[in-house]
């Protein structure tokens, strides 16, 4: 083999040394899984068990948000994403209510 040749064969299989090391670490390492709580976004579900009331079947009574949050995760995280407190929304707009007063 001529020097270009030669190095040509030693890159390649760096790179595919490397790569196969790469593929092998990442099945290696735990995926990094962000798990959601239910009872940490108790703003979330009140709104929404505000919003839709409560579910009877039967005898049996429950809320919307577990509902949403236990039969569909996903649209449930997308929605908490989407959420913005009511007191956030005045906070960012420049208004604040104090106290037994209302909004304007």
């Amino acid at each position: 083999m001529e020097t270009v040749q030669a190095l040509l064969a030693a890159e390649t299989a760096d790179s595919i040394v490397g790569f196969l090391y790469r593929v092998h670490r990442q099945d290696r390492t735990p995926a990094v899984s962000l798990q959601l709580n239910y009872d940490a976004n108790q703003q979330f579900n009140e709104y929404i068990d505000d919003m839709y009331g409560r579910v009877q079947i039967f005898e049996e009574d429950f809320a919307p948000s577990k509902i949403l949050f236990e039969l569909a995760p996903e649209p449930y995280r997308l929605y908490l994403a989407e959420f913005k407190p009511e007191s956030d929304s005045h906070e960012q707009s420049g208004e604040t209510v104090r106290r037994g007063e209302t909004a304007p």
